[in-house]
C-alpha cells in the first residue's frame, strides 16, 4: 500500500503501533502548493491498513514547524495517548535547529506544549537535529543513559538542553534565573532578547577545565538571537516567534546577540585568564577573573562586543602527575 501525504515527495522516518493496533507513521512531506518546503507529517492507519479518519478527520496531519524545511526523525507515544515528533527544522541564519511537536490523540496540536504545540531550539552554533528520544515516566526530563545529555522541561514552555562531558559543557534553552551546574562548571545567565541563550565551553586539548591544577585552554561561546541583518521576527503565540515574511530572510551581515553570563570554573583564579576574541579569533581585550568558592568566576557580557572568548589556565607543577 502507499499513502500520499502532500503534493510533493514524502518519506517515513519513524513508526509505532498503538495499544489498539493502530499504526502511526511519521516523517516529512513536501508541500509544493503552499510553498512551505518540507513539513512534519504523520498518518494513522487502522489495523487493516486503511487511513483512520477519526485522526484529524483525514487520517493525516501536516505541520509546519519553522520557516523552512522540517524533518521528523523520531516519535514518542506518551502513556496518555499524546504523540511527540522530534527532528530538525531549517530556521533563520541557514541552520537546522532541534524541534519538537506534540499532538493530542485525535491528531490536533497540543496547545499546552510550547504555547502552540511546537518548539524549536538552537543546541549548538551550527546544525542541530534530533534523531532519537526517550520518555521519562514523569515526562519532565529526558537524559541519555550516561547522564551526559539532559533535556529539562520542569518549567512548562521554558525547557533547556545540556551536555556535560569531561571536555565539553553546553547549555541551550531558557535559563529563567536558574543556576546550571555542569560538573565543576556553573553557569548563571542574565536577561536576553527572547529569554533564551546558548553557551558552550570546549576544552581545546581535552585536558578539562582546570581541575586539580591541570593546564587547560577553553573556547567559550555565548549567544542569544542570531539572524541576518534586516530580519524581522514576530510573535506567533506564547513563547513562539517566526519570520514576519517567510520569503524575507534579511541580508548582509549576520548579527549575533552577545549575552550576560557568569561562568564559574574549578580552576585557581591566580592561574586563570580570559580574553575576548575578535572576528578573526585574535585576542582583543582581557576579561577580569575573580575568586569564587572552589575556583574562579568570569563575567561576560555584550559590552565586550563578541560571542567568543578564550580561557587559559596555567598548570600548577606541584599538582601535576610525575613521570615514573
Amino acid at each position: 500500500m502507499s499513502t500520499s501525504m502532500a503534493d510533493g515527495a514524502d518519506a517515513v522516518r519513524a513508526m509505532t503501533i498503538q495499544p489498539n493496533g493502530s499504526i502511526l507513521m511519521a516523517g516529512f512531506c513536501q508541500s509544493l502548493s503552499t510553498g512551505t518546503g518540507y513539513d512534519f507529517c504523520m498518518a494513522r492507519l487502522l489495523p487493516n491498513g486503511q487511513l483512520d479518519t477519526t485522526f484529524n478527520s483525514t487520517g493525516k496531519v501536516i505541520t509546519n514547524i519553522a520557516s523552512g524545511f522540517d524533518y521528523a526523525n523520531a516519535m514518542l507515544l506518551q502513556p496518555d495517548g499524546k504523540i511527540v515528533l522530534l527532528g530538525g527544522c531549517y530556521v533563520v541564519s541557514f541552520n537546522y535547529d532541534f524541534c519538537m511537536a506534540r499532538y493530542n490523540s485525535n491528531g490536533s496540536l497540543d496547545q499546552n506544549f510550547g504555547g502552540a504545540g511546537r518548539v524549536s531550539y538552537a543546541i549548538g552554533a551550527l546544525d542541530d537535529t534530533a534523531v532519537s528520544a526517550a520518555l521519562q515516566p514523569d515526562g519532565k526530563i529526558v537524559a541519555s543513559d550516561t547522564g551526559e545529555l539532559v533535556w529539562n522541561r520542569e518549567l512548562p514552555g521554558k525547557a533547556y538542553w545540556t551536555v556535560d562531558t569531561s571536555n565539553t559543557k553546553l547549555f541551550s534553552g531558557f535559563p529563567e534565573g536558574r543556576e546550571i551546574a555542569l560538573g565543576g562548571v556553573k553557569l548563571s545567565l542574565g536577561e536576553t532578547r527572547l529569554g533564551w541563550a546558548t553557551v558552550s565551553l570546549t576544552s581545546r586539548r581535552a585536558t578539562g577545565f582546570g581541575e586539580r591544577g591541570a593546564a587547560a585552554t577553553v573556547l567559550l561561546a555565548a549567544t542569544g538571537v542570531t539572524e541576518n541583518q534586516g530580519t524581522v521576527l514576530e510573535a506567533t503565540g506564547e513563547g513562539s516567534v517566526a519570520l514576519a515574511d517567510r520569503l524575507d530572510w534579511g541580508d548582509g551581515t549576520v548579527l549575533a546577540e552577545g549575552i550576560p553570563a557568569t561562568v564559574t570554573l574549578p580552576s585557581d583564579p591566580a592561574r586563570t585568564a580570559c580574553f575576548a576574541l575578535d572576528e578573526r579569533g585574535e585576542r582583543k581585550g582581557e576579561v577580569p577573573v575573580t575568586p569564587a568558592p572552589g575556583g574562579c568566576c568570569i563575567e561576560i557580557g555584550p559590552q565586550y562586543r563578541t560571542v567568543w572568548y578564550e580561557i587559559v589556565v596555567s598548570g600548577n607543577p606541584s599538582q601535576q602527575p610525575r613521570a615514573e
